[in-house]
């Protein structure tokens, strides 16, 4: 039989402004209620457990998330960079082979990640002053979060564009944690009763993410497209490589950005800890939309350069989704300006009102990686994706050593200074890269050039998030 698409399904469309739209749309529908939700279960959070034992919370949340980003394999990548070329040569056995081979990734991940956990509860434990109960339960939600894998499910539902089903799938999270939240704040409001919250939480989510990919995936030829590493690395030229790179590179942002909140904690006090990750987290949920706007985008970049014979097309999309980003992140400081302080105390009580300076530097950091949301995916997608992995090395070495250097001699605000400028750093060592992209001439992308595409470095599914 031949390996081609069924009857009357349809070839991926050509990228568009929008489309890119359209799938915000459907992303804003399913993230703007999980923003809501999230911010009611993070007030119910840090209201029941004050700013002492939030800290405590949140370096066990920062923990997983550390390890999670260290060892993940960005697989959703894979399937939307190579699965948009398998797709539109109707090559449905290869694209089964491609899905079997980011599982395996994602299998092998948890296994490692299994073992560092381990290690860090170990080490870490006594050095936050978690007891034996919060250690144990530590332990767990490191399990927990590495099992309920849903970034190749992720990548399917975003390669047949189905952005909507997403949207839908993606409130289960905050509503799980919401109500999980408010049984443990009326029956046990412990810190180890919401790490279990948070834990159920995330295997309710990959449960939904799964349901929806595997009824996307009814037609795949599982029989036929039997897996093998020769298959896999034949069908899709120089995967092994980019599986690398775009893990050490996803991984150097996020353990940089998610092992400030450990540092802190160990420099300064779990208390501490908790007014960052406070404002940490709402700064990121002031620019969430740029996060957002890179998953809308990236998959109809991907498409302009699959089906688009003019390379024009690619760059104009670009510029424009570059100068949108840069108006809304203007409008979104001057809401955090405002705005701030209020919903601080507002969130979460007058005993987090200190943090309002740690908000203004967050937030800005999450405004400049939102502006240039567009440079990191546009170089992987013209072929740059050891340019876009070694800026995201150097600015993580330099976070690291600006985080060792400020917090030892200004605790918390030596912390977002020193996120701030690794944002900054990188915004522009990947804009003048990007423009260097943008002004060559290339000949016009054949669909059989698909290889040369890539999908977008920011993966707010992968590594998930206390609020």
């Amino acid at each position: 039989m031949p390996d081609t698409l069924q009857e009357g399904a349809k070839h991926p469309r050509g990228g568009s402004l929008r489309a890119v739209f359209s799938n915000l749309g459907w992303m804003l529908g399913g993230r703007g209620v999980a923003a809501v939700l999230g911010l009611l279960y993070l007030a119910v959070v840090t209201r029941t457990l004050g700013i002492a034992r939030f800290g405590e919370f949140t370096l066990v949340i920062g923990t997983a998330q550390t390890i999670t980003g260290l060892v993940g394999f960005q697989t959703w990548q894979l399937i939307v960079r190579y699965g948009m070329e398998h797709l539109h040569q109707e090559r449905m056995a290869a694209l089964a082979r491609l899905v079997k081979g980011c599982l395996a990734l994602d299998v092998v991940a948890a296994l490692v990640g299994g073992l560092l956990a381990v290690a860090a509860v170990a080490f870490f434990g006594p050095k936050f002053g978690w007891d034996e109960s919060v250690r144990r339960y530590a332990l767990l939600f490191c399990f927990v979060s590495l099992l309920a894998v849903r970034s190749t499910a992720v990548g399917v539902l975003r390669l047949y564009g189905r952005f909507n089903i997403a949207a839908v799938a993606d409130t289960a999270l905050p509503i799980a944690r919401l109500i999980g939240a408010l049984l443990a704040m009326a029956f046990a409001p412990r810190v180890e009763s919401f790490i279990l919250a948070w834990a159920v939480a995330d295997l309710i989510a990959a449960a939904f993410f799964w349901t929806a990919a595997i009824d996307t995936m009814k037609d795949f030829r599982w029989r036929e497209g039997s897996f093998s590493v020769s298959h896999l690395r034949e069908e899709n030229p120089g995967i092994v490589s980019l599986a690398g790179i775009t893990n050490a590179g996803q991984s150097f942002t996020l353990v940089g950005k998610q092992g400030a909140v450990l540092l802190v904690g160990l420099f300064a006090s779990p208390a501490a800890a908790g007014g960052f990750r406070v404002a940490h987290q709402m700064g990121q949920a002031m620019a969430k939309l740029g996060q957002l706007l890179s998953l809308s985008l990236f998959p109809e970049l991907m498409r302009a350069r699959t089906t688009s014979h003019d390379p024009e097309h690619f760059r104009g999309l670009l510029r424009r989704t570059v100068a949108l980003a840069s108006l809304a992140g203007a409008l979104i400081f001057l809401l955090l300006l405002l705005l701030g302080k209020w919903l601080l105390t507002f969130i979460s009580g007058p005993e987090f009102a200190s943090a309002y300076p740690l908000l203004l530097l967050l937030g800005s950091a999450a405004i400049v990686d939102f502006v240039a949301v567009g440079f990191g995916p546009a170089l992987i997608a013209a072929d740059r994706a050891w340019v876009t992995f070694r800026i995201q090395l150097f600015a993580a070495v330099m976070l690291a050593g600006l985080l060792f250097l400020l917090i030892s001699q200004l605790g918390p605000i030596g912390a977002a200074i020193a996120m701030l400028a690794a944002s900054l750093l990188s915004a522009v060592l990947m804009g003048a890269a990007a423009a260097r992209v943008l002004r060559r001439r290339d000949p016009p992308v054949e669909g059989a050039d698909a290889v040369v595409i890539a999908g977008a470095t920011v993966d707010v599914d992968r590594v998930d998030r206390i609020g």
